[in-house]
């Protein structure tokens, strides 16, 4: 169906929008992580051996929020169910 067609008929048009350059997600610092979870450089140093997810090759250490988020989030619900 052609876009007047839609118009006519009542149908809902989703335009399409460009992405936004806020819309990206800084990577972050371990004391900023630090600060947004609460924990000292320590806890995260050990969550990072035992893989959260991280850039290692920049210098300092970099993260995405929401990356660590879900990644923490996941590992509270696998133990519970053990």
């Amino acid at each position: 169906m052609d876009r007047a067609r839609l118009l006519v008929s009542g149908a809902a048009i989703a335009e399409p929008t460009p992405p936004s350059r806020t819309a990206i997600e800084p990577w972050i610092e371990r004391a900023n992580l630090g600060v947004h979870l609460g924990r000292d450089d320590w806890w995260i140093e050990l969550r990072v051996r035992e893989g959260m997810p991280s850039r290692p090759y920049a210098r300092p250490r970099q993260f995405k929020l929401s990356q660590v988020d879900a990644w923490l989030k996941g590992r509270d619900l696998g133990d519970q169910r053990e």
